[in-house]
């Protein structure tokens, strides 16, 4: 699965992204925003019948060392037709919304925006 990073000022409507897990957490969004002032992400698990495991973490620079992000959703499992939003003002530079299969691959839905300064 390519990771999609997207700069924020582009980010003045509304973007969908769909995609389907694998076995280890992969970024299903790395989203550069540091200039918004409020963001908005919300995720759906789009599977018919297997779950999708995710996490959302950030970063606060683009020299930010790997495996230092902070976890701002923790690990937790979407069940089939679930959902989960996160809604932030915080001086991010990265958001890294990251998932994984509980079992076998699942597909997700990741819809997301932002309000500039």
């Amino acid at each position: 699965m390519g990771v999609p990073t997207v700069q924020a000022l582009n980010l003045n409507n509304p973007t969908k992204i769909t995609g389907t897990t694998g076995a280890d957490y992969a970024a299903a969004l790395a989203w550069i925003c540091p200039a918004l002032k409020t963001k908005t992400i919300f995720w759906k698990n789009t599977h018919g019948s297997l779950s999708v495991v995710h996490r959302l973490l950030a970063t606060y620079g683009p020299d930010q060392t790997a495996g230092t992000e902070e976890t701002l959703v923790a690990e937790a499992t979407l069940t089939t037709g679930q959902t989960a939003k996160w809604s932030g003002t915080g001086a991010y530079y990265k958001l890294i919304l990251q998932v994984k299969s509980a079992t076998n691959p699942a597909t997700f839905e990741v819809n997301y925006s932002g309000l500039g300064a």
